[in-house]
């Protein structure tokens, strides 16, 4: 039986570099991290699944790499490979890497559909990407198929509750393509591809959710979102640690191959 986890790694720290290089941005970066609101609770909930001793990582659908360059910031040393098919989220992604020093994280163009990667990582990140994709059962199996035996799949998704917490409308905006998934939902899905969940929680809680929902879809002037993020995460980072179910919009899981 898979176990829920309560318990949290390290907070987000700073990255040596992020998207916009003024120095404004920089300087907020330094001191409170990623200026988007969401990314803070994301990071709390998947960093204790993630093997920071892993020998190669890959980030399938990594956007502009954001996790993975927490990932090597945070002392991640093996070989890390991020794939994503939008050409413009591929060149800043590989902005970034140059920016920022990240000479051990590679950044290729693929569609997960079609990886064709072969069975050489111990450890897999699927951080908010599933949701995204059509067949989600296809994208598992290249994922299953990109990892050694007895490697591990990190996953983060949206569960049904995110349409409900942050309005169908923002659900759609975002490119969701089903309503989100609960464990039992994307469990079987794992286990079909030789998948074995060895921990979950949810999380993005009831706070959480008012307050991104408050940063990103209330028309708040971006600037006084980004000034007043920082204020309330140490109270919102308190009520991340025991998300029930029933009021979570998220779920981090770790899942290992068996086959």
């Amino acid at each position: 039986m898979p176990t829920a986890l309560t318990a949290r790694r390290q907070p987000l720290g700073v990255s040596k570099s992020l998207i916009d290089p003024r120095p404004a941005f920089r300087w907020y970066r330094r001191l409170f991290g990623a200026e988007d609101m969401h990314s803070h609770y994301r990071w709390n909930a998947v960093a204790p699944l993630i093997d920071f001793d892993a020998t190669r990582t890959l980030e399938v659908g990594g956007g502009d790499g954001r996790i993975s360059f927490e990932v090597a910031s945070h002392g991640h040393r093996g070989a890390m490979v991020v794939t994503e098919f939008d050409p413009a989220s591929v060149a800043e992604a590989r902005a970034i890497a140059r920016c920022g020093g990240f000479e051990q994280v590679e950044v290729s163009q693929k569609d997960l559909r079609q990886l064709g990667m072969g069975p050489g990582f111990d450890q897999v990140l699927a951080i908010d990407v599933l949701e995204h994709i059509d067949d989600d059962r296809l994208a598992i199996d290249e994922i299953a198929a990109a990892l050694a035996p007895g490697g591990r799949l990190v996953v983060s998704v949206p569960t049904p509750r995110y349409p409900v917490v942050f309005g169908r409308a923002f659900h759609e905006h975002l490119g969701h393509v089903r309503e989100g998934y609960w464990l039992e939902d994307l469990q079987p899905k794992l286990e079909a591809a030789g998948l074995e969940v060895l921990a979950y929680r949810y999380y993005t809680g009831t706070w959480v959710s008012r307050a991104c929902r408050l940063f990103y879809g209330l028309r708040i002037p971006y600037v006084i979102g980004v000034l007043w993020a920082p204020l309330v995460r140490p109270f919102l980072k308190a009520t991340e640690l025991t998300v029930q179910r029933q009021n979570a919009a998220s779920l981090a899981l770790v899942a290992v191959k068996t086959v």
